[in-house]
C-alpha cells in the first residue's frame, strides 16, 4: 500500500493488519495523499480516540452493518466531491448554502461569504436540493448543517441570522433535524 503509485481518495482500513498498524498506514498515507478520507473497520471500539489522531473520516464497528458501510462511503463521497446547483449560470456547492428566504418572485441563497439572488421560486429550488435541507416556514429553507441553535420556534443560523420555524412544521423540522445530527454526529 504504501508503495501504491495511483492517487488515493476513499480507503477502508482495518486497524489490526500484519507488520503495521492501521494507525501507522493512515500517518504514512495522509502525508503522502492530502485528500484522502481514511475509513477504519475495526472491533476496538476503545481505540476511537487513536483514530482522530490519524485524521479519521470514519470509524466503523464490527461486525459490520451494510448500511453503515454504504452511508459513510456516501458521505466521504459528498465530502470529497460535493453536490452543487447551477444558479444564474453560476455553480452553487449545496453545502456552502446556510439558508435560502423567498423574495417574492424569487429568492435569495445565503451563503457563507455572501448572497445570491434568483428569480427560480423558493419551491423550485427545494426540490432540486439534497436531504441536509428543510422548509421550516413558508419562505425559508434551512440547511441543517448551517444551524448552530435550535429553540422551540426558530433555528440561528452560524450564530446570528434567527431563522423562524412555522407552527405547523415544528415537529417535521424538529424530527428531521434530529435524524439529521443523529445520522452525521462525529464521534469525539
Amino acid at each position: 500500500m504504501l508503495n501504491y503509485k495511483e492517487a488515493i481518495d476513499i480507503l477502508f482500513l482495518d486497524v489490526e493488519m500484519p507488520k503495521i498498524s492501521g494507525f501507522d498506514l493512515a500517518r504514512e498515507l495522509n502525508s503522502k495523499y492530502k485528500n484522502i478520507r481514511i475509513l477504519f473497520i475495526t472491533g476496538h471500539k476503545e481505540r476511537i480516540h487513536e483514530a482522530f489522531k490519524v485524521k479519521a473520516f470514519r470509524y466503523i464497528h464490527k461486525p459490520l452493518n451494510v448500511n453503515d458501510i454504504y452511508t459513510s462511503l456516501d458521505e466521504a463521497i459528498e465530502d470529497l466531491w460535493p453536490e452543487y446547483i447551477i444558479i444564474n449560470n453560476e455553480k452553487i456547492y449545496m453545502n456552502e448554502i446556510q439558508y435560502i428566504e423567498s423574495m417574492g418572485e424569487g429568492c435569495a441563497l445565503h451563503l457563507k461569504n455572501t448572497t445570491v439572488i434568483s428569480r427560480a421560486s423558493l419551491k423550485d429550488i427545494g426540490n432540486v436540493l439534497n436531504n441536509s435541507f428543510f422548509q421550516c416556514h413558508k419562505s425559508y429553507i434551512v440547511n441543517f448543517s448551517a444551524i448552530t441553535k435550535f429553540c422551540y420556534g426558530e433555528v440561528t443560523v452560524n450564530h446570528k441570522m434567527r431563522i423562524p420555524i412555522s407552527v405547523r412544521r415544528r415537529k417535521d423540522t424538529k424530527s428531521m433535524y434530529f435524524s439529521y445530527l443523529k445520522d452525521n454526529a462525529k464521534i469525539l
